[in-house]
C-alpha cells in the first residue's frame, strides 16, 4: 500500500494512504489545537459546536446531510481535533464539502453556547464515574502525575463550571482564529483514489478557507506524559464488593525502536504461561479472579514500567497475591528461564507477526495522524527489522533485564481500588519488601 506525506508550503500537511480494494475514502480532516493546547475544556467545547448550525447550513440540514450526504462525526484528544467520515468515492465532493463547512463555517450562536454547556457538564460527571471504575486510567494517571484529582481531570478535558458558563461567541470565534492556520491543519485519508485528487479536493474545499498563521505555530511534538511521579500508594474509594490493584515497578529506558525492548515481552510471557508462577499459584489458592501483567511502554520519554495487575475478593489477600509476586521474581532471578523459554517466546512472536490482519479504512485513517504526529516523515520499522530484534533476544539478555527490571531500587507504585477504610493498607515500603525478597 503507498503511503505518502505531502507538506504545503503554508504547512498544511495531506497524510495519504493508498488501498487497492473496494471503492470509498475514510478521511479525518482537523487542527492540531487539541486540549494540550488549551487545557481549560475549550477544545472539546469547540467539537460540540461543530454541528449547531453553520452559514450555509441550520441544525437541521446538519441532520439531514448525515443521512443524504454521508454520516459526518467529530473528535477531540490530546493533540488534535477533527471531523471525520467514511463514504463511497461516488459521493467524495459532496462528503468534503459538507464536512469542511461544519468545521470551518459554524456559526457558534450563544443560544446553543448556553444550552450545550449543560451538556457538558452531564458528561463530564459520567465521563467521573467512568473514571472512578477504571483501574488502568487512575494508576497510569497517577504514575505521570497528569491529573492530581478528579476536579483537575475535568477541568483540563471539560471546564470548570464556572468556565463553561461564561463562554459567548466570541470565545469561540477568537479560538478558531487562533488554531483554524494552515501550518496546523491536516487531512489523513485511507482511500482508493489517487493522491492528485485527494490533494485537489483538500484545496478546494479546505485549503481555500483556511488562514495562514500571522506567526509559525509550535506544534510540539507528540509525547505521552512522562512517569514523573515518586514512589508512592494511590488509593481509590469506590463501592464495590472485590478489591482491585496494580503494581508498576519503574526503571529507566535503554536501547532504540522507541524504547521497546522484546526481552521485555520474553519475561511477561514467562510469567504468564509457567505453571509454578503468578497466575497458576494466585488461582490455585483462590486469591484472584483475574491477574495480568506486562510492560508499560513509555514512548520518546525516559521511564518504563512492568506492571502486575489483580483482582480479589478479601482485603487480606493483596498481601499474599503481593507476596506471590515476589516469589515469581525471585524464581526468575534464580536461573529458572531456560533456552526452551526463549525458543517459545520467539516462535510464538513470528508467528504473531507473518498473521495478515485486516485494517479497517477508519482505521488507517486514523491511525496515520497519530504515526505522523508520533514519529514524523520518518520510517517506520518494519516486519523484517522487528524479527531481527527479537532474534537479538537471548537467555543472557533477558536475565540481564530481568535483575534491571526487578531491583529493589526501582521506585514501585501501587493503586488500590476498594471500600475499604484507608487506614487498612500498608506502607509502601512495606508491600515493596514482599515484592523484592532477599
Amino acid at each position: 500500500m503507498l503511503k505518502k506525506y505531502y507538506r504545503f508550503k503554508n504547512g498544511a500537511t495531506i497524510i495519504y494512504k493508498k488501498r487497492k480494494v473496494g471503492n470509498a475514502t475514510a478521511m479525518y480532516a482537523g487542527f492540531f489545537c487539541g486540549a494540550m493546547y488549551e487545557k481549560n475544556g475549550m477544545p472539546h467545547f469547540f467539537e460540540h459546536m461543530l454541528f449547531k448550525g453553520t452559514n450555509k447550513r441550520s441544525v437541521d440540514d446538519i441532520i439531514k446531510d448525515k443521512s443524504k450526504i454521508t454520516y459526518l462525526n467529530a473528535c477531540t484528544n490530546h493533540y488534535y481535533m477533527a471531523v471525520n467520515f467514511y463514504e463511497s468515492n461516488k459521493r467524495i465532493d459532496k462528503c468534503f464539502e459538507y464536512s469542511s463547512d461544519v468545521l470551518l463555517g459554524s456559526k457558534f450562536e450563544q443560544a446553543y453556547i448556553d444550552k450545550e454547556a449543560d451538556v457538558i457538564l452531564e458528561e463530564a460527571a459520567s465521563d467521573v464515574n467512568d473514571l472512578r471504575r477504571n483501574l488502568f486510567l487512575n494508576h497510569t494517571y497517577f504514575i505521570k502525575e497528569q491529573y492530581k484529582n478528579t476536579n483537575d481531570y475535568v477541568e483540563y478535558w471539560f471546564g470548570s463550571e464556572k468556565f463553561l458558563k461564561g463562554l459567548t461567541t466570541k470565545d469561540f470565534l477568537d479560538f478558531r482564529n487562533k488554531h483554524f492556520v494552515t501550518d496546523k491543519f491536516f487531512v489523513s485519508v485511507a482511500t482508493t483514489l489517487p493522491f492528485y485528487k485527494i490533494k485537489k479536493l483538500v484545496k478546494k474545499y479546505y485549503l481555500s478557507k483556511i488562514n495562514e498563521p500571522k506567526e509559525k505555530s509550535n506544534i510540539i511534538p507528540f509525547v505521552y506524559y512522562p512517569l514523573t511521579q515518586k514512589q508512592g500508594i494511590n488509593f481509590v474509594k469506590n463501592d464495590n464488593s472485590v478489591i482491585r490493584c496494580m503494581v508498576s515497578i519503574k526503571m529507566d529506558t535503554k536501547g532504540e525502536n522507541y524504547r521497546y525492548d522484546y526481552n521485555f515481552n520474553c519475561i511477561s510471557r514467562t510469567i504468564s504461561l509457567r505453571d509454578d508462577m503468578f497466575f497458576y499459584v494466585c488461582r490455585k489458592n483462590g486469591y484472584v479472579y483475574d491477574c495480568d501483567s506486562y510492560m508499560y511502554y513509555n514512548d520518546n520519554c525516559d521511564k518504563i514500567a512492568y506492571i502486575f495487575t489483580f483482582t480479589t475478593s478479601k482485603f487480606e489477600n493483596v498481601e499474599k497475591i503481593f507476596s506471590v509476586i515476589g516469589e515469581t521474581i525471585k524464581k526468575l532471578k534464580n536461573d529458572e528461564l531456560t533456552e526452551s523459554d526463549v525458543k517459545d517466546f520467539k516462535e510464538g512472536y513470528y508467528v504473531s507477526i507473518d498473521k495478515p490482519r485486516f485494517t479497517s479504512f477508519q482505521s488507517h485513517a486514523l491511525n496515520q495522524i497519530t504515526l505522523y504526529y508520533k514519529y514524523g516523515k520518518e520510517k517506520q520499522k518494519s516486519n523484517s527489522f522487528t524479527k531481527k530484534q527479537i532474534k537479538k533476544v537471548t537467555v543472557n539478555s533477558v536475565k540481564e533485564n530481568i535483575d534491571r527490571c526487578f531491583n529493589k531500587e526501582n521506585d514501585i507504585h501501587i493503586t488500590i481500588m476498594a471500600n475499604i477504610d484507608e487506614d487498612k493498607i500498608k506502607s509502601v515500603n512495606e508491600y515493596k519488601n514482599l515484592i523484592f525478597k532477599d
